[in-house]
């Protein structure tokens, strides 16, 4: 907005804007403040050859998570865009399901499946006759290799979600020409479709590899180790929390990579939209013969493995294991997941629409627009990480109150924020706060600056200017925002296995725990649970893809 738009400053807005950026931007800014002040040195930390597995696991991690999103996101996009062959309306929408799986959940679910004693392999056993183990070969999927295809099933749909919204958006004409010159769906794929989707993919891309990096689950129940199962091992199991800082500020390589190579993508994408109301319907390629049965099977098999096979399975097993599932504790596991999320949605949401809108109506300075750029990384750093650099804070503030109160009161007050829901909640914040911010902000560029002139002439508060203009203009976006970060509170497990109250149980923490003794019958129906809550945002992707894909087709 130009500069002779702002509304007059207010002091309610600027403090709110300041103070939650700040707040948010601390556990970041913390872990490379403990880094460098710590007493050991970085580069003897690095000599260390568990870092070095650490570092050459993540990296493998990624490559191959990100080769398998690329070439499943990439490919199914593709089909259901620009061909004609049976079934493509279902795959439209279906290849979105697997995102309602956390990847900890499909892990456990195909390592009952598939292990020693589940039924494929004990149903080999008798069929063959064969006596034990010895006698046949049988791949482990517990191992790097079947930590990449557990994640890339379930993250591949980011992939194709930005690149199916991509491809919508290709010019007609220029595909016509392609067409015109002879060129083959194949030709016009590399030639004018995948240059064009370029930033989409990047971006989808990064925010597969981000969830990747984020993975605690997945992981620790494969023994792979990674860095952030590494974060965990020296936080959690050995007390080392300067190794485990250390480790944190290491793992920001990783993080600032994958957070450039999203805001790059996204800064992209926006060129590209401004062109979209004015593109026709795609002109499709229509299959015959061998070929599409080759791309029916080809879009069958990531909705099958990622999807049908899990869902399945964990419905059978939540119904066998129902009484073993359903219990006291799994009643307070679920009250304790619902209640939780629902206020952290709603304070984050608040807080998102604040930092928003104040970015709108209020000249910023550059520090307050510093904190809010650091505070929108978020997302985009694992929770093991941000539980370090929340915990740090925390900590010096407790203790510093504390000497306080000793000295001038003679009250020791300890710990009244560690482990309580309120550190939980803070940390959801700082993890999900780029979610309404993102949204909301998206909406209000929508609003042209024109309302917000009037409501200066007419003396409005920016206040009141919220409330009778922009509020209506945004409720959609928000209420989208609301349920969104509802789901992933439900689902996120790192974040919550590092700050929960003692002997206070979620969801994913309950499948977490029971699937770490490997009793997955008893897992199960958290599992579902966690799984059916988890359609909610697919659901929503869904509608709004076919919204686009509808203007695109009647433009």
């Amino acid at each position: 907005m130009n500069k002779a738009f702002y509304l007059e400053p207010n002091k309610y807005f600027i403090s709110i804007t300041v103070f939650a950026s700040f707040l948010v931007a601390l556990p970041i800014l913390s872990i490379f403040m403990n880094l460098y002040t710590s007493g050991q040195g970085l580069f003897n930390f690095f000599d260390l050859s568990t870092i070095k597995i650490y570092l050459k696991t993540t990296f493998f991690l990624l490559l191959g998570v990100g080769f398998l999103v690329l070439l499943l996101g990439v490919s199914t996009a593709w089909f259901v865009t620009m061909t004609n062959f049976p079934f493509v309306k279902f795959f439209e929408w279906s290849l979105l399901l697997p995102l309602a799986f956390p990847s900890y959940i499909v892990a456990f679910t195909y390592t009952d499946l598939l292990d020693y004693s589940g039924p494929i392999q004990t149903f080999l056993r008798s069929y063959f006759e064969w006596s034990s183990y010895n006698d046949y070969y049988f791949p482990n999927l517990r191992s790097l290799g079947g930590a990449i295809i557990m994640m890339s099933l379930v993250l591949y749909p980011y992939v194709y979600l930005l690149a199916r919204t991509a491809f919508l958006e290709q010019s007609v004409n220029t595909l016509e020409i392609s067409k015109n010159l002879g060129k083959s769906p194949m030709q016009s794929f590399f030639d004018v479709s995948l240059p064009f989707a370029r930033p989409a993919i990047v971006l989808g891309l990064s925010l597969a590899l981000m969830e990747s990096l984020n993975d605690f689950g997945t992981v620790e129940f494969f023994a792979v180790p990674t860095l952030t199962q590494g974060i965990y091992d020296l936080w959690i199991g050995s007390g080392d929390y300067a190794s485990g800082t250390r480790l944190a500020s290491i793992m920001f390589i990783f993080v600032f990579i994958l957070y450039f190579m999203e805001r790059a993508g996204r800064a992209k994408i926006e060129i590209y939209q401004t062109v979209s109301s004015r593109l026709s319907k795609l002109p499709k390629y229509t299959l015959e013969g061998w070929k599409k049965n080759i791309v029916f099977i080809l879009c069958l098999i990531p909705l099958f493995f990622g999807f049908l096979i899990p869902f399945i399975f964990l419905l059978y097993l939540s119904f066998t294991y129902f009484d073993y599932g359903y219990t006291s504790n799994f009643i307070s596991a679920m009250f304790n997941t619902f209640y939780l999320s629902f206020l952290s949605a709603i304070i984050i949401c608040i807080v998102g629409v604040m930092v928003v809108y104040s970015k709108r109506v209020i000249r910023l300075n550059k520090i307050v627009r510093f904190l809010i750029n650091i505070s929108s990384m978020g997302y985009a750093i694992p929770g093991a990480v941000l539980a370090v650099g929340i915990i740090i804070p925390i900590n010096f503030f407790e203790n510093s109150f504390d000497n306080l109160m000793q000295k001038v009161l003679g009250l020791n007050t300890g710990l009244f924020v560690s482990g309580t829901i309120f550190i939980l909640i803070f940390g959801y914040l700082v993890r999900f706060l780029i979610i309404p911010s993102g949204q909301i902000e998206s909406s209000l560029k929508k609003i042209p600056p024109t309302v917000d002139m009037f409501s200066r002439s007419v003396g409005y508060s920016s206040f009141t200017v919220m409330k009778k203009f922009h509020f209506p203009l945004i409720k959609g976006a928000l209420i989208t925002s609301f349920l969104l970060v509802f789901v992933d509170c439900v689902k996120e497990l790192p974040i919550t296995l590092l700050l929960r109250p003692f002997n206070f149980e979620t969801l994913s923490t309950n499948v977490y725990l029971f699937a770490s003794d490997e009793m997955y019958g008893h897992a199960s129906l958290g599992a579902l649970t966690i799984v059916l809550i988890g359609i909610i945002p697919v659901i929503i992707m869904t509608k709004l893809i076919s919204k686009s894909r509808s203007k695109y087709e009647h433009s």
